[in-house]
């Protein structure tokens, strides 16, 4: 079973939140409600020109501000029993961090129902979100606000 290999951004703010997408049922992938932005990273394509492409398609909009944070892998655990996703496959996360600005406020969402602004503490909740961005936001989170 091949490694998917994604690259997202986690755009926040000074006041401890994320932008999330809110999946929609044409997007949801492996069953979740909310997710990062960001997607599949193609042949040929390093995972920032990957993450580019996606924004460009998902959100008419590429920060001008993309810092790498890291590569997190986890194993995918659907939650619904149709998805694209089998259990126990592996997905290979590079991960980079965008503060938000007034640009984000004219971006066009173009998949997902739409974007929300979230507590990080409620995305380390895990409530809706794939398990493997619980591990990963922690540690985004003790990164941008010094805290665990």
């Amino acid at each position: 079973m091949p490694e998917i290999k994604v690259a997202i951004v986690v755009f926040y703010d000074k006041e401890g939140n994320v932008f999330v997408q809110e999946r929609g049922k044409d997007v949801s992938k492996t069953g979740e409600k909310y997710g990062f932005w960001g997607g599949r990273i193609e042949k040929r394509e390093t995972p920032k020109q990957a993450l580019k492409r996606e924004l460009k398609e998902e959100l008419e909009f590429v920060p001008k501000k993309l810092d790498f944070f890291g590569i997190f892998s986890y194993k995918l655990i659907p939650l619904k029993r149709k998805t694209v996703c089998s259990l126990g496959q592996k997905a290979k996360c590079w991960i980079f961090l965008s503060p938000v600005n007034r640009d984000l406020s004219k971006v066009k969402i173009k998949e997902g129902k739409g974007m929300l602004k979230m507590k990080i503490d409620k995305v380390i909740k895990g409530k809706g979100f794939p398990i493997g961005s619980v591990e990963f936001v922690k540690k985004v989170k003790k990164q941008l606000y010094g805290k665990d």
